[in-house]
């Protein structure tokens, strides 16, 4: 079995490479050794943001937040989005300065979409924050969406579009080949295509050891709560820290969703996550201190999934420098659901050997080479 390009990874970076593909003429196979949206695509908090991004990676998220609002004609759904205003608050003037700080660092690049708000402003848009706070950093065209129903429209558009999309097909081996790859899966079928693409997310630095290019990806298994409805505490506004750990994510349903950096221990190997009731704790004790109001919340529910990380907190997107043919789009650390739509789009153009719309230097592969040696 023959296609161009084989994609292994059906997450939201696998699935969205597949759909500018194969828009583009090409063949493309996915292989997903569970669904999609099993794991980190389709069980994050849902934060589409821009907001307190890395600069590196601001120019992705600008252009990959106009391309959510086109969701609807390109992936046939809306994906649960819609706008909640991400406030970064100051909870004293050093925190304060430090926002103004990132401002005019922003302002200088030209960049004008975060914008520091005095006390008062910060009242309109979250009128029951704690009287300590002084001000803050907002970013007005944030998001939410909903992760699984994205992560479904997704493989859903994949289809449409032709691309063969393998569910429960787990890859065990991988030759490398003069014409380009050979795969066998689980159940001893064998793949041939001339393009391999590494999308396996948490699981990215163990499949790049099996390709001959290891990547220093490791795994972790960040940790998120939802309470229940809250009526009108959050007024439609997400809220973050800038000196500590929490991030509250206002659900239009009422409920508010917990997390911002928080993570549990697990085991890959047996794909088990056992949630740190210590951390969730402490987020709790945060979230009170910044909302007073929540000390009579529940907690309904608490999730974590794998993801893939980095020591910079920064993607690897690009081509391979030992493996002709091979490229990786992975180590997302906790932030890629938002440039899905942007890194489908970069992806197929250098897999198609066109100049991408944004430079990669800062994301390549080898720039982890020494210390991988």
């Amino acid at each position: 079995m023959k296609a161009d390009v084989l994609i292994v990874g059906g997450g939201l970076m696998g699935c969205a490479t597949a759909i500018e593909l194969a828009r583009k003429g090409k063949s493309v196979t996915v292989f997903e050794k569970d669904v999609p949206g099993r794991h980190a695509s389709g069980n994050n908090s849902g934060g589409v943001r821009c907001q307190g991004r890395d600069l590196r990676e601001i120019p992705f998220a600008v252009e990959s937040r106009k391309m959510w609002d086109l969701h609807p004609k390109t992936v046939s759904s809306d994906c649960g989005f819609y706008v909640s205003p991400r406030l970064r608050l100051a909870e004293n003037d050093a925190e304060m300065e430090v926002l103004v700080k990132r401002q005019e660092k922003l302002n200088s690049l030209g960049y004008t979409h975060e914008v520091v708000v005095d006390l008062n402003e910060v009242r309109r848009l979250s009128p029951n924050v704690a009287d300590h706070v002084v001000g803050g950093l907002v970013c007005y065209t944030d998001g939410l969406a909903n992760p699984m129903l994205t992560s479904k429209a997704y493989a859903a558009a994949a289809g449409r579009e032709g691309v063969q999309i393998l569910t429960r097909t787990r890859v065990v081996e991988v030759q490398t080949m003069s014409w380009g790859f050979k795969l066998r899966t689980a159940d001893g079928k064998v793949y041939e295509g001339e393009t391999l693409i590494n999308a396996t997310g948490a699981w990215s630095g163990r499949f790049s050891e099996m390709l001959g290019d290891p990547l220093p990806v490791f795994s972790a298994a960040p940790t998120m709560m939802v309470t229940d409805r809250m009526a009108d505490m959050m007024n439609g506004t997400s809220l973050g820290l800038t000196g500590r750990l929490l991030g509250l994510m206002a659900a239009q349903n009422g409920t508010i969703i917990v997390g911002g950096g928080y993570r549990s221990p697990h085991d890959l190997e047996k794909e088990k996550i056992w949630i740190d009731p210590m951390q969730m704790t402490k987020a709790s004790k945060i979230m009170i201190e910044v909302l007073p109001g929540l000390k009579d919340a529940q907690m309904i529910r608490c999730w974590a999934a794998f993801e893939g990380c980095l020591a910079d907190k920064v993607p690897i997107v690009g081509s391979s420098k030992q493996v002709p043919g091979l490229f990786h789009v992975c180590g997302f650390s906790a932030h890629g659901f938002q440039l899905a739509p942007i890194m489908g789009r970069v992806m197929s153009q250098i897999v198609l050997g066109q100049q991408p719309d944004f430079p990669l230097d800062d994301f390549r592969p080898d720039r982890f080479e020494q210390k991988v040696k």
